[in-house]
């Protein structure tokens, strides 16, 4: 059996590769205990083994109902991935002896073998992932297992004996963001200032997806503090993943209040004098990453159960604009034809993402309402589509009246939307920055009379029909040079930015009557802001 676990990690492998922490880890743990058993029809993985580290018998027993030892997910979580492995394996066995029990021992161990095996192909990454994973395999049991059966005959043995091990879909949790324990259902940040969650019960782990272009990647993770315990904090960690599963950063704070003597975490209430750390993380291309907040690592590379009602907050600051590239590949005003290209991840024959849909968004990333192509009366159509190759791309088309109906925009980002395996939909980042084509050159104030106390700001708009170079510059009535907002190279159409009030230094300027001068290819105009406080 060991030797036979050892090739399946392998096999699993080949298919996707599992991040070995937590319940993904446990996970990968599971399968290989599950397929050696079946293969050999034992349920002991490890039989004569054990002694070797001071105990008689197996290493782990699958056939806990005969033998006794049934682990519940997450009250007997310890946090190793071979010990927390049994409730899934559990599971599973389970499943093979109920299958064997009404279909008969041959048809029985290759249906459950084959529920197991193309939940694989799901990409599950944690414990309720691979049940959903298991549950779509049931439901297309005529093509994807015939032995089985008609679709969905297994559905209630599935969910009956994964929850049974504690396993199934959470209810609703005072986090909102619950459930977030896997890749596939990651909480999407991509424009998030502030997140606020928290890592409870044990085995709780948090996942984020973001889209980043190239460029530094920094995010805080601010501690929840110990009620009573005054300048103490609850110590978690972070991991960045990459698009292919692959760890690319960790940070963790110091571990300076109750370490174990090996320096790592105890097993319960971990804590540090840190009120926050940052992970750092250089982008060196336009890329899709995965962030897990999890209790910091102990003893034996134990994934501590450090957890707490309280909550973290995290933020996250990157180069939003550049996983997806975008161009306009028919220029025309009110009717632009945009292409998008975005980098997915394949495992085996098939890959992580499929397009959903898409929206525009404006220069400061806010969304557009209505300019997304899944809204009622979009300002945004598909053109079409692809999902291969490692890729999602495709085109959509401006609508016309776009530009009435978003008189201040000019510069927007094209935002992407794919379905991953499991069928949920997920942000695959933002595009490059488009310019929108133009039918005149000029420059407008939006909001031209604004109280930066207040938080407001002017929208400034620039047009110009030809490329070249184009300047904000902002003055005083008596001529003061206060501010350049813009001096960039313009491909020529729509552009816009902000001004919220501050000068050169940094500070807010005084009350009254700015003057915006505008150069650019066939520009040369000057418009009047009012700044009121």
């Amino acid at each position: 059996t060991v030797v036979r676990h050892e090739y399946v990690h392998f096999v699993i492998d080949q298919i996707y590769p599992i991040v070995n922490f937590g319940q993904f880890g446990a996970i990968s743990e599971a399968l290989s205990d599950y397929f050696s058993a079946s293969s050999l029809g034992v349920s002991k993985i490890g039989q004569f083994t054990a002694s070797a580290f001071g105990s008689v018998g197996a290493l782990r027993e699958l056939d806990c109902v005969a033998n006794g030892g049934c682990i519940v997910f997450p009250t007997n979580w310890v946090g190793s991935v071979h010990e927390d492995s049994r409730s899934v394996s559990q599971s599973l066995w389970e499943i093979r002896k109920n299958l064997i029990s009404t279909l008969g021992a041959a048809n029985g161990q290759a249906c459950a073998d084959g529920l197991v095996f193309q939940s694989l192909f799901f990409f599950p990454d944690s414990f309720g992932d691979l049940l959903d994973a298991m549950l779509q395999v049931s439901a297309n049991s005529n093509s994807l297992v015939p032995l089985c059966g008609a679709d969905n005959t297994q559905n209630g043995l599935i969910q009956a004996q994964f929850s049974t091990h504690g396993i199934f879909t959470p209810a609703t949790d005072a986090d909102i963001y619950e459930p977030n324990d896997g890749i596939a259902s990651a909480t999407d940040i991509s424009t998030a200032a502030v997140i606020s969650a928290r890592i409870f019960p044990q085995a709780d782990l948090d996942y984020y997806i973001l889209g980043s272009g190239r460029g530094q990647i920094s995010i805080r993770l601010n501690l929840p503090a110990n009620p009573g315990q005054t300048g103490t904090y609850q110590a978690y960690a972070m991991t960045l993943v990459d698009s292919n599963y692959k760890i690319v950063a960790e940070a963790k704070p110091s571990l300076d209040i109750n370490p174990t003597l090996s320096g790592f975490c105890p097993d319960l209430n971990c804590m540090t004098s840190s009120s926050d750390f940052t992970l750092e993380y250089f982008s060196p291309t336009r890329a899709q990453y995965f962030l897990m907040v999890h209790g910091p690592g102990g003893d034996l590379g134990f994934v501590t159960n450090n957890n707490s009602t309280a909550f973290y907050s995290l933020e996250p600051s990157f180069n939003q604009a550049g996983p997806v590239q975008g161009n306009i590949i028919q220029a025309a005003f009110d009717n632009d034809l945009i292409s998008f290209d975005v980098s997915v991840a394949t495992f085996v024959q098939s890959q992580s993402y499929t397009y959903s849909h898409a929206r525009l968004l404006d220069h400061t990333f806010s969304v557009l309402p209505g300019a997304g192509t899944n809204d009622a009366s979009p300002s945004l159509t598909n053109v079409s589509a692809t999902s291969a190759l490692g890729k999602v791309s495709g085109s959509v088309r401006v609508a016309p009246g776009f530009d009435s109906r978003y008189a201040a925009v000019g510069t927007v980002y094209l935002e992407i939307f794919a379905t991953n395996k499991l069928g949920r939909v997920q942000s695959l980042g933002f595009s490059n920055a488009i310019n929108l084509s133009a039918k005149t050159t000029g420059v407008r104030a939006f909001n031209n009379v604004f109280n930066p106390n207040r938080g407001q700001a002017t929208t400034v708009k620039y047009e110009t029909e030809g490329a070249g170079r184009v300047q904000l510059r902002l003055y005083t009535r008596s001529g003061r040079h206060i501010l350049t907002l813009l001096d960039i190279e313009h491909p020529g159409g729509k552009g816009s930015i902000d001004w919220n009030g501050k000068n050169l230094s940094g500070s807010t300027v005084a009350s009254g009557i700015y003057l915006l001068n505008a150069q650019g290819p066939g520009l040369n105009e000057t418009k009047k802001i009012i700044v009121v406080k």
